[in-house]
């Protein structure tokens, strides 16, 4: 048996949240024996290792707790408590816990502080149910395009699909992304509509263009600043207690780091614990010692726009072709050597000059003729098919060039202004 649980966990959360208002009418002792009947059931129905101690135990300290409610004119609705076994491990013994004659019941998922558990911890149920919201309010947005301008969608998107987004991203995020697919996919549609742009452009330039942070940087980002604040021991004692600083007295690079766990399972190792460390690890050095939460978060972010950025700038001010237009360079050098008698002759056999049957006025424009095909994706790839497509593509006064050197100029400024539009 993985684990065990109630959904105590939904009743008397709330009903030690309400103790926690009337603390001053009721004397300490009694306020700690509420707390320490609630603590203690909870650790030993989590640490038991059979199915029937495990239910026992439960019964027991349920019904103490049951009593001390009654005793103190408090109550605990028993048809309220759910009961939740998590692990994928076959039951065969049957769950069944009876309190004051009452049968609680079994449950597969529960709505906890509006996150939705599920037995399995995969977070499947949850990430539906924010799909369907998300999903109503890009209708909304949808529908608003034609009346609002970007600035005031922006703002209805923030409104109507980001909390859902946010809101505990850290804890169901950390998942498959095949869970969260659809969750990309959404997010990417709902952008598009606050730009106000087609259905199938490219979203990565939209979300620089708003300063909006992509899902799964989402998760990082919540991640993160869970992560910084146990770095700085800012967490509650309970959550602070899962990261550990690392071990040894030596002045080191990763003094900063933290303490790495064992993780045997998958679904521990996507646990903030484990997964929120390994991303902690990562991050550089002066991110880490930020002073605060504000300049931290505020570094993290340019830190993700920074990593998402468009290479085609990059490359444009240093003066760089592309890969795919390198390629065309270099078959259209080689053409030309053919051409000129500097190429190797089994690559000049491979070019025949194009000469109309009739007089043409493409006769003087050093055409070469361009041979058939009959597959497209191989046969167009050869260099007797692609050399004459991407010559004749030229300007006439490229293939004029009076020498090589002159050639190769005239044809790179040609291809820098197809590739960057200038």
């Amino acid at each position: 048996m993985w684990a065990f649980t109630t959904a105590v966990v939904k009743s008397s959360f709330y009903h030690l949240r309400q103790l926690a208002k009337i603390k001053p009418i009721l004397s300490r002792q009694q306020f700690e024996v509420v707390i320490h009947a609630f603590v203690t059931t909870r650790l030993d129905y989590c640490n038991a290792l059979y199915v029937g101690q495990l239910l026992e135990v439960v019964t027991v300290e349920m019904s103490k707790l049951k009593t001390w409610f009654d005793l103190n004119k408090l109550s605990l609705n028993l048809n309220k408590t759910k009961l939740m076994t998590f692990g994928h491990r076959k039951i065969n013994t049957q769950v069944k816990v009876m309190i004051n004659n009452i049968n609680i019941e079994r449950v597969y998922e529960n709505k906890f502080l509006g996150v939705i558990l599920d037995h399995k911890i995969c977070w499947k149920p949850h990430i539906k149910y924010v799909k369907a919201k998300v999903s109503r309010s890009i209708g909304v947005l949808g529908k608003a395009r034609h009346i609002l301008n970007e600035r005031a969608l922006y703002n209805l998107y923030c409104s109507l699909v980001l909390p859902y987004l946010n809101y505990c991203v850290e804890v169901w995020g950390n998942t498959y992304k095949t869970n969260t697919q659809s969750i990309c996919i959404l997010q990417k549609r709902a952008i598009r509509i606050v730009n106000n742009v087609g259905y199938r452009d490219h979203t990565n330039i939209l979300f620089l263009k708003v300063h909006a942070l992509k899902f799964r940087d989402l998760v990082e980002f919540k991640t993160a600043q869970i992560m910084y604040k146990a770095k700085n021991k800012q967490l509650p004692g309970n959550i602070q207690r899962l990261f550990t600083e690392r071990e040894g007295g030596y002045n080191l690079r990763g003094e900063l780091n933290m303490k790495q766990h064992y993780a045997r399972t998958n679904i521990k190792s996507m646990c903030i614990s484990i997964c929120g460390v390994v991303l902690w690890n990562g991050l550089e050095e002066k991110i880490k010692q930020s002073i605060n939460v504000i300049e931290f978060k505020k570094m993290y972010k340019k830190y993700i726009f920074t990593r998402h950025e468009h290479i085609t700038p990059i490359l444009a001010s240093l003066q760089w072709l592309p890969i795919h237009f390198r390629i065309h360079f270099k078959i259209i050098l080689f053409a030309f050597k053919s051409l000129n008698g500097l190429a190797p002759p089994y690559l000049s056999e491979l070019l025949h000059p194009y000469t109309p049957t009739r007089c043409l006025r493409s006769a003087d424009q050093l055409l070469l003729r361009q041979p058939k095909t009959k597959r497209k994706l191989r046969g167009d790839r050869a260099f007797a098919v692609a050399a004459p497509n991407l010559w004749n593509d030229l300007p006439q006064h490229i293939g004029q060039a009076s020498s090589l050197s002159v050639f190769k100029s005239l044809v790179k400024t040609h291809l820098f202004s197809l590739a960057f539009d200038t």
